[in-house]
């Protein structure tokens, strides 16, 4: 399915542009055009493997190549090697990876959680280490945050580390729902480094570096219903680590955490309308084939419609809003808590996107994507990142102020 030829569609930066009273500066549509024009060089042709470990290797390298043509990490400070690009630029870039149908990049948890945490709270020395390898993918990483039996209350982890007085921490616990463990080189775990103060149950608790190459390590994939491996369960079994592989200090593991799970919802806001854009795009690509064939009849097209053009238009009002944050940031506005609102509003929209191509297309489609595997794996966007009954109270209470 060609989406090149859907001119309009891939206009639609500049159609939300327009809805909010702006246009692109000529820098901007210059950036837009220069990586646009290198994407249609070098987006690879053949199709994404299917295989979980060929797939991690084909997007590790899509990555590399990227990064070494500086078009990973944008966003990134050039001293870390990124480009220093505002929102606005940010916003451009993920649209055009998008209706490129670029590979996805192998290192989401490092460049979107923990390059951006390390630029807050490392030290200079670990920025300096490990930031330049995160960009190129030599380094991939996982996030250490939820437990088993412990659910989205994360105060009540209870993996620990402990100062081993030889100039490191040993690692006790589990971690459960783990992207990326598998491939994984780091994670970078919530810990539990001393009793909580009075009532305050956040405080004690440090974000430490964990190598993942090493036997007191133990990592057991789970499988989710679309077949993938791609998260697991980790074992720390006095797992070890140097006591300066830690972001922040000791005891402002929560401070660290509240700043990861920002940059974690915010970051959908650069990135996830665009992506159902393209899906519908290519839901209404195969809807006027299947038309024009004489396939589809106007039951079912009337049938479809109305659910069509709602999703799109939620798109579109998912795509003002983010372009309107993008430009609220670039003028010196704090991010807040808004990623809460994108990721829930985000989450359940994929899930409804995700049905309609079900419908419309079946399981195991043979057009750009599987929406068979696209509905299930959407199932998980209502619960990662914090749950949506967790986005609803953080709304309720950092954005609307109402009572507890």
């Amino acid at each position: 399915m060609d989406l090149t030829v859907d001119t309009k569609a891939r206009e639609e930066p500049a159609r939300l542009a327009a809805a909010l009273g702006i246009e692109f500066s000529d820098a901007e549509e210059l950036f837009r055009t220069e990586f646009r024009a290198w994407l249609a060089a070098n987006v690879p042709t053949e199709p994404t493997p299917v295989d979980e470990n060929e797939r991690f290797e084909f997007q590790r390298a899509w990555q590399r190549l990227l990064a070494d043509e500086g078009w990973v990490g944008i966003a990134w400070p050039t001293e870390y090697g990124g480009r220093g690009a505002d929102p606005v630029h940010q916003f451009l870039y993920y649209d055009e990876l998008a209706w490129a149908g670029a590979p996805e990049l192998v290192n989401t948890p490092g460049l979107l959680l923990a390059g951006p945490t390390l630029m807050i709270h490392g030290s200079e020395e670990l920025k300096q280490r490990l930031l330049p390898r995160i960009l190129r993918a030599e380094d991939i990483w996982c996030q250490g945050f939820s437990e088993p039996e412990v659910g989205s209350d994360l105060a009540s982890l209870k993996t620990r580390a402990v100062d081993d007085g030889a100039g490191g921490w040993l690692v006790d616990g589990q971690k459960v729902w783990t992207t990326h463990a598998p491939w994984a080189d780091y994670c970078f775990a919530l810990c539990r480094t001393d009793e909580p103060v009075g009532d305050r149950r956040y405080s004690g608790l440090s974000m430490v570096l964990v190598p993942m190459d090493q036997e007191q390590v133990v990592v057991t994939p789970l499988r989710q219903m679309n077949g993938d491996h791609e998260f697991a369960q980790v074992g720390f079994n006095r797992a070890q680590a140097p006591l300066d592989l830690m972001i922040g200090g000791r005891g402002e593991g929560w401070n660290v955490a509240m700043t990861l799970l920002e940059f974690e919802r915010a970051d959908q806001g650069f990135t996830d309308h665009s992506r159902l854009l393209v899906r519908l795009a290519e839901i209404r690509t195969y809807l006027a084939d299947a038309r024009a064939a004489g396939t589809l009849s106007l039951d079912v097209l009337d049938d479809v419609r109305p659910r069509f053009v709602e999703l799109w238009s939620r798109c579109q009002l998912l795509g003002q809003f983010n372009l309107g944050r993008a430009l609220a940031i670039r003028s010196g506005k704090e991010p807040g808590s808004w990623g809460s609102f994108v990721k829930l509003y985000w989450s359940e929209l994929w899930q409804a996107v995700a049905e309609l191509g079900l419908d419309v297309l079946g399981a195991g489609s043979t057009g750009a994507r599987d929406f068979g595997q696209d509905y299930l794996t959407s199932r998980g966007a209502t619960i990662y990142s914090g749950t949506s009954e967790i986005q609803r109270n953080v709304i309720g209470d950092r954005i609307l102020g109402l009572p507890r």
